[in-house]
């Protein structure tokens, strides 16, 4: 359960990520 959640977190995380990159 923890696990999921940190996946969706790293997954959120790095969409942000790439939008602020390009």
């Amino acid at each position: 359960m923890i696990m999921a959640f940190i996946f969706l977190f790293v997954s959120d995380l790095t969409q942000t990520f790439w939008r602020l990159l390009f």
